[in-house]
């Protein structure tokens, strides 16, 4: 269908809008503390678009899980977070389409 969890169509419009409201703000030289924290929070919340569905399904799920898993593996003291995060991710993810989606 035209909307989702699997069109590409919701997605892509989300990420246009707030790609675009970073871009309108501009520089941060003319605003508040309150405005450059609120820019920079957002800024990383583009980084939850990874785990949005259908990008997570179709790209990001696989290269996480290989992280991971590289991580856990080769990385002294990861793997005991690596681990912990590869059984959370699948539950993060549906959370966060059914709250955000």
């Amino acid at each position: 269908g035209v909307f989702g969890e699997k069109s590409w169509k919701p997605f892509l419009l989300s990420l246009a809008m707030d790609c675009s409201s970073q871009t309108l703000h501009g520089s941060s030289k003319s605003m508040t503390e309150a405005e450059c924290k609120e820019i920079i929070r957002r800024r990383f919340g583009l980084i939850n678009y990874l785990l949005r569905s259908p990008f997570y399904d179709k790209k990001s799920k696989a290269v996480i899980i290989w992280l991971l898993r590289f991580s856990q593996e080769n990385i002294p003291l990861a793997g005991s977070l690596s681990k912990a995060l590869l059984r959370y991710l699948p539950e993060y993810q549906q959370i966060y389409f059914y709250i955000w989606g």
